[in-house]
C-alpha cells in the first residue's frame, strides 16, 4: 500500500545516513506540535475577538446570540478549501497521491473530518461563555483523552506516572475555571471544553490511523471533504445555525470576514502542522501532550493584551486572579509534560 510517510523517508535515506533520517524526523515532529500550540492559542484569542463583533443579532425587540453558528460553519465550510488545496497539490507534483487509499481508509478519514466540526460545536459555546482564558487552556486534557481511548481501543497502556499526570492536569483545569468571588466552578464551561477535547482527541486517532495505512495527501483530502459535507448537512438541517450564517454573509463585514479568513488560514496550517506531527510522532498521546505549551502560550498573549490596556482582560488577570490563572497553567502544564517523559 502507497504510504507518503514510508516514500518520504526512502528519498531521505538515499542522501542521508539512516540516524540522520530518524534525527530529522524527531526533531520536525516537536517543532511541528509546538508551532501547532502556538497557533492555536493565537487563534482562540482572535475566535474571542470574532465572538465579541458576532455576538449578538436584533429581532424585533429581542437580542440572542448568534456567533458560535456563524463562526462553526465558516469553519466547517473552510474544510472544502483544504480538499481543493490537497487535489490541486495532487495534480501540480504530477503524482496520483488519491488513487493510494482504500474505501475504509477513506471513510475514516472522512468521519475524522465530520468530527472536526462537531468539537467546535461545544468550543465556541464554551469559549463564548468563558473566554479564551479560560476555556482554551482545558484542551490540555485531550491527552487525558488519548489516554484513555488508547487503552480502550488501541492497547496503549497507561503507566502510574500517566495516572498521576492526568490527575495533576484535572486539578489544574478545576482551579482555571474556578471562580474566587461567585465560589464555584464554572462547569458549564468546564463540561463544553471537556466534551470539545474528547471528540478532538477521537478525531486525531481517526487521522494518525487514515495518514498512515494510506497516505497524509488523500487523508487530508477525505478529512477536508467531511468537514464540507457536514457543514453542507447542518446548514441544510440546523435552521438557527443557517439563518446565523445567512445573517452573516448578508450583513458581509468585510473587516470582520478579513479577520475570520486569515483566522482559518492560521488555523489549517496549525492543523495541518499538528496532524503531521500525529503522523511523524511516537503515538498519539504523547504528541498532544506537546500541546501543554498551549496554556503556556495562551496566559503569556493574555498577559500582552492586559499590559495593552485590554478590559476584558484587566478583569481576568487583575488582582490576584493572576496567580490563580498561573498556578492553575502550570499544574496542567506540568502533567502534560509528565505524560511526555514517561
Amino acid at each position: 500500500m502507497y504510504c507518503l510517510h514510508c516514500r518520504t523517508s526512502v528519498i531521505l535515506e538515499s542522501f542521508f545516513s539512516s540516524e540522520l533520517v530518524l534525527v530529522l524526523i524527531s526533531t520536525t515532529w516537536i517543532l511541528l506540535a509546538l508551532f501547532a500550540a502556538f497557533g492555536d492559542a493565537l487563534v482562540g484569542y482572535i475566535d474571542e475577538w470574532l465572538l465579541v463583533k458576532l455576538r449578538t443579532t436584533k429581532t424585533g425587540a429581542l437580542t440572542h446570540s448568534d456567533a458560535p453558528g456563524k463562526l462553526l460553519l465558516i469553519s466547517g465550510f473552510f474544510g472544502f478549501v483544504s480538499a481543493i488545496g490537497s487535489l490541486l497539490f495532487s495534480f501540480i507534483i504530477g503524482d496520483s497521491y488519491l488513487i493510494y487509499i482504500t474505501e475504509v481508509i477513506f471513510v475514516v478519514a472522512f468521519v475524522a473530518g465530520i468530527i472536526e466540526v462537531l468539537w467546535m460545536i461545544p468550543y465556541f459555546h464554551g469559549l463564548e461563555q468563558g473566554g479564551a482564558l479560560n476555556a482554551t487552556p482545558l484542551f490540555q486534557t485531550i491527552p487525558i483523552f488519548s489516554l484513555v481511548f488508547g487503552l480502550l481501543f488501541f492497547s496503549e497502556l497507561p503507566s502510574t506516572a500517566h495516572i498521576i499526570a492526568t490527575a495533576i492536569i484535572i486539578a489544574g483545569a478545576i482551579l482555571l475555571n474556578y471562580s474566587p468571588s461567585a465560589r464555584r466552578i464554572d462547569r458549564h464551561t468546564l463540561g463544553l471544553m471537556l466534551l470539545s477535547s474528547a471528540l478532538i482527541s477521537l478525531g486525531f486517532f481517526l487521522f494518525k490511523d487514515a495518514a498512515t495505512e494510506g497516505n497524509f495527501v488523500a487523508t487530508l483530502f477525505a478529512h477536508g471533504l467531511g468537514m464540507g459535507m457536514f457543514s453542507v448537512l447542518i446548514w441544510t438541517c440546523w435552521p438557527p445555525y443557517r439563518r446565523q450564517f445567512n445573517s452573516f454573509m448578508r450583513s458581509l463585514n468585510i473587516k470582520v470576514l478579513a479577520a475570520q479568513v486569515g483566522n482559518e488560514s492560521l488555523y489549517a496550517v496549525s492543523t495541518i502542522a499538528s496532524q503531521l506531527a500525529i503522523v511523524l510522532g511516537p503515538s498519539v498521546m504523547v504528541v498532544t501532550a506537546f500541546n501543554a505549551f498551549h496554556p503556556i502560550f495562551t496566559l503569556f498573549i493574555g498577559l500582552i493584551l492586559f499590559a495593552f490596556g485590554s478590559k476584558e482582560h484587566k478583569l481576568e488577570l487583575g488582582g490576584p486572579l493572576v496567580i490563580l490563572k498561573t498556578m492553575a497553567v502550570i499544574l496542567i502544564a506540568f502533567g502534560s509534560v509528565m505524560i511526555v517523559v514517561t
